[in-house]
């Protein structure tokens, strides 16, 4: 079965992993996301209700002031640390790449940390 968070249809093998219960990952290699994300060791990786709740307040923030400068109306949140750094499904390109919040003085901004969810997922080990 393949899963729709917010309107966007998630990668097959991310799928897959939901439907097989190896995603959220119990033990990745987030070390391997620093840098950009600055507490990797503190991120949390999210099922599909985490998505939708986190996707939704990042839409939700996005124009309020130290919200995202870039476009957020085509992410799916995946995973964020408790200083709400962010990786994220990014659907603006095909197939959607994985990126990472950068904050900077004129807000958040995306940075790529992987060109697909596969390649995510060799990056974590997982």
């Amino acid at each position: 079965m393949v899963h729709d968070v917010l309107g966007c249809r998630l990668p097959q093998s991310l799928s897959d992993r939901i439907d097989g219960g190896s995603w959220p990952p119990a033990q990745p290699n987030n070390g391997a996301l620093s840098p950009p994300i600055e507490d990797a060791a503190d991120l949390q990786w999210f099922g599909l209700p985490g998505m939708q709740r986190e996707t939704e307040a990042v839409r939700q923030a996005a124009g309020a002031e130290g919200g995202f400068a870039d476009p957020v109306d085509r992410v799916i949140v995946l995973a964020c640390t408790y200083d709400q750094e962010l990786v994220a499904l990014d659907f603006a390109t095909t197939p959607p790449r994985v990126v990472a919040s950068d904050y900077r003085d004129d807000g958040g901004h995306w940075v790529a940390v992987a060109a697909s969810f596969d390649e995510l997922a060799r990056t974590l080990g997982i």
